[in-house]
């Protein structure tokens, strides 16, 4: 029997109320010509009780100890023996024509390495929450002569904010791991830098139809911890700018002071400016730390600097929403004065009626 066309990898976490759904998503696909791949990264639930009452000898199941999303992926990425590669979280949902109409685009043309889709947010019940249309929520309150807004530049698109989203919106040709190396060890957005390395190296190809359920619940990894998230992004894009031929990102553009006006409303750090400023100035004072800096800071939590960072967007974060709490509280209290205003003015203004009717 020879190999599959396409490796199906889930990296599953503790999530027994959504991985049946997403398990059948895969099998009830419109082409069939797959494995799939399921790594259980050491949940305590019962998340293996489900996957084991699934029988299809597509079906490769393992299970290890706990070692993160990203390391899963990549012992997952090993393990694959098909053309393309598509990851779906253990959580997430596959439209059924999502691989046919994925084969339709790379086996057309030669030289796309990659295809995503737009996708359909759902809440943790599966119910409908609103679509997402590619890069355009990055670009809604931009200006196209102000910003790359309208320049569609996957890449450039990407520096506006990850709007690929998610590792389950990957759907790719098993060699770009070989050539581009795997998923980086962050926690949080190792999808947000693979993306940045393949299509800054490679033609991708975004399908403008929704073709995955991406999934909103408490749960979210990237929503544990805002102050991290931005530590990664900021070394992410540090990393990006030392390391890519940045004059693809602007060979069709006068380099004047308004590209670099452009530049600097369509680049979303996530408040990260200072840190990579800091990252950007040693990096390029020795090349010996260009080349370790990215290693050191994803490896090492107890860094010095890494904490520093870190603290300072959690204090950040924290003045933010105790300011934006403080502003719910004074919008209620107002809703609540006006209210009770209106009631005062109502009884004053139908006094003399009821007097009148003798309801008084």
């Amino acid at each position: 029997m020879g190999n599959p066309k396409i490796s199906v990898i889930i990296p599953l976490y503790n999530h027994e109320k959504y991985i049946k759904e997403a398990i059948f998503s895969v099998l009830e696909q419109t082409s069939s010509d797959f494995e799939l791949i399921i790594i259980n990264d050491g949940s305590t639930d019962k998340s293996e009780e489900v996957v084991k009452s699934i029988k299809d000898d597509r079906i490769k199941y393992y299970y290890q100890e706990n070692q993160g999303a990203h390391n899963t992926i990549n012992r997952g990425i090993q393990l694959a023996r098909g053309k393309y590669v598509s990851i779906l979280n253990s959580d997430d949902v596959y439209y059924k024509n999502r691989f046919e109409e994925a084969l339709k685009v790379l086996e057309s043309d030669s030289s796309i390495r990659a295809v995503f889709s737009h996708m359909e947010f759902i809440d943790e019940k599966g119910d409908f929450i609103r679509f997402s249309r590619g890069a355009e929520d990055n670009w809604k309150d931009k200006n196209e002569g102000t910003s790359f807004k309208g320049k569609n530049d996957v890449v450039i698109d990407l520096l506006a904010g990850n709007f690929l989203m998610t590792t389950s919106n990957l759907f790719c040709r098993r060699s770009v791991f070989k050539d581009i190396g795997y998923f980086s060890n962050l926690r949080y957005t190792h999808d947000y830098d693979f993306f940045l390395r393949l299509c800054s190296h490679y033609k991708t190809y975004i399908m403008d139809i929704p073709l995955l359920k991406y999934r909103m619940h408490n749960l979210n990894t990237i929503k544990n911890n805002e102050a991290e998230v931005s530590f990664e992004v900021g070394l992410i894009l540090a990393n990006f700018f030392l390391n890519y031929d940045k004059e693809n990102i602007f060979e069709d553009e006068v380099h004047n002071y308004n590209t670099m006006l452009k530049l600097f409303n369509s680049v979303n750090t996530y408040n990260a400016d200072k840190m990579i400023m800091v990252l950007l100035i040693y990096a390029t004072r020795n090349n010996l730390w260009k080349e370790r800096l990215f290693k050191d800071l994803t490896q090492d939590t107890e860094n010095s600097f890494r904490k520093i960072c870190v603290d300072s967007f959690k204090a950040r974060i924290d003045q933010r929403k105790a300011l934006e709490e403080l502003n719910e509280r004074l919008v209620r209290a107002r809703e609540e004065l006006r209210k009770s205003y209106s009631y005062r003015l109502g009884r004053v203004i139908t006094w003399p009626l009821r007097k009148v009717l003798g309801t008084e």
